[in-house]
């Protein structure tokens, strides 16, 4: 009689033992869950966000091109104007040689300095280029890690359902 109730407790204590094993096993698998959706929804928000800085980015520079461009515009017309009152002159005036050279270093300066600006935009336009490849980068990596998580979350329903 005493055997049997010995014998019965310990088989009270053996599924006592396993039954929190389980509850334990449970409560860590939901643990690493509720992790996961915490890093997977970190990490949607700093794509979003990120996405919202490629955008913001990406309109600042379509309005400094467009006010670069309308600023080329005036310049050029500006230059236009003075050219042609500059010749208009000239052609009302005695062309002295000193007139002349004048206005050869007037247009030698106007072309460095076309050519400088031309550089300066070009620069810029690689430094734009190159800033947007790094952008593209960090998208890639972005895509990368959330396969990775969504991979790792897979395995991990694998394992769940195998339990």
């Amino acid at each position: 009689d005493d055997i049997i109730a010995k014998i019965k407790r310990e088989d009270e204590l053996e599924q006592q033992a396993r039954k929190r094993k389980a509850e334990e096993t449970v409560a860590i698998v939901a643990e690493f869950q509720n992790e996961r959706q915490r890093q997977k929804e970190a990490l949607e928000r700093e794509h979003r966000e990120q996405e919202a800085k490629i955008q913001e980015y990406n309109e600042m520079i379509n309005r400094r091109m467009l006010k670069e461009e309308e600023e080329k515009k005036r310049i050029a017309e500006e230059k236009k104007r003075n050219w042609k009152k500059v010749a208009e002159e000239t052609q009302n005036q005695t062309q002295s040689k000193e007139e002349f050279e004048m206005l050869r270093n007037m247009l030698w300066e106007e072309e460095l300095e076309a050519k400088r600006k031309q550089e300066e935009e070009e620069a810029i336009i690689r430094s734009m280029q190159q800033k947007e490849e790094m952008m593209r980068q960090n998208q890639d990596q972005i895509a990368a890690k959330k396969e990775m998580i969504e991979r790792m979350e897979h395995e991990e329903k694998e394992a769940v359902d195998r339990m």
